[in-house]
This record gives structure tokens, C-alpha cells and sequence, in this order.
């Protein structure tokens, strides 16, 4: 995928020599965000610039070989200013990720065969405050839904601003 556009903005991706996300443009944030993986090709560290200048730092953290926390860092300083736990269901796929700091989080619902997110809910103190359903023909996606990782990151932007 090279582009997609959401309710929320237009997305654009670069990828690397090994196939993965190099950067993600958004346009209503007039940013991006550039992405670092180790020599596994995990994503370790993602930084988010807006007109230019550098506003966060994420950096992610694995537990047997699954994102159980993001840490969310002003510009390139050991500052936090935002953490998402994710939990994951019986079959390993991400089913809620959570910001306790932010108090938002999101509920995630998959298809039958659970291999795509059929359902997705925002929640804000607690409360509904956004949700999607996808409808999906072979495999195609055809309702609009950032599908990349880290698909979260964005939830956490949008609820800042």
C-alpha cells in the first residue's frame, strides 16, 4: 500500500530495501513519521515530525515477540508524555490497547477466521466515543482504516491535538 485516506487525513508510506515502513506521511498533522527497526526488522522507535520539527519519540516494547507497551517521549527528551499497553487475545491478535495517562483506549474485533479487524471502538474516559466496522470482499479491504504498524500511534496523535 503507498496511499489510503481516512476520515482523519491522507496517508502515504516510503518503504525500505527490506519491504518495511520507512516513513508515514499524514496530512492533517502536516507531519510524519519515521520509523527504526533492529536487524530483525522489528519496530523499536518511531518519531513523529510536525512542520518540520520533531515533536515525539516513540519507543516500543516487546514481550515474546509481541508490542506490549509504546512510551511516548517529548521530541528526543527522556520526558513522558504518554503510555499504551496492549492485550492480546487466545489467538495472539492485539484486541485492546489502552493509555491510562491520555484515559483513552481502543477495543479491536476480528473477522470470523480472526485474521482482520472487522471492529474497531474508541473509547475516552470510559466512554464510546468513536467506532468502525469494515467490510471486506476477498481479502480487500473496502472501508478506509490505517492497516499499518504502528496502526495505534495515530489513535494517540489525533487525541492530543
Amino acid at each position: 500500500m503507498v496511499s489510503n485516506t481516512s476520515e482523519f487525513a491522507q496517508h502515504t508510506y516510503t518503504y525500505n530495501n527490506r519491504g518495511l515502513v520507512d516513513r508515514w506521511n499524514v496530512s492533517y498533522l502536516n507531519g510524519y513519521l519515521k520509523m527504526e527497526y533492529n536487524k530483525e526488522g522489528r519496530l523499536v522507535k518511531s518519531r513523529y515530525y510536525s512542520g518540520g520539527a520533531l515533536v515525539n519519540t516513540i519507543v516500543f516494547f516487546y514481550e515474546n515477540n509481541r508490542v506490549v507497551k509504546e512510551t511516548w517521549y517529548a521530541g528526543d527528551t527522556k520526558q513522558k508524555e504518554d503510555k499504551i499497553f496492549y492485550s492480546y487475545n487466545k489467538n495472539g491478535m492485539v484486541w485492546k490497547s489502552r493509555s491510562f495517562i491520555g484515559d483513552y483506549g481502543s477495543i479491536y474485533k476480528y473477522t470470523p477466521d480472526g485474521g482482520s479487524v472487522n471492529e474497531w471502538y474508541f473509547y475516552v474516559g470510559g466512554k464510546l466515543n468513536y467506532e468502525q466496522h469494515y467490510t471486506y470482499l476477498k481479502k480487500i479491504l473496502l472501508t478506509t482504516k490505517t492497516e499499518i504498524i504502528p496502526r495505534f500511534s495515530l489513535i494517540r496523535i489525533l487525541t492530543r491535538l
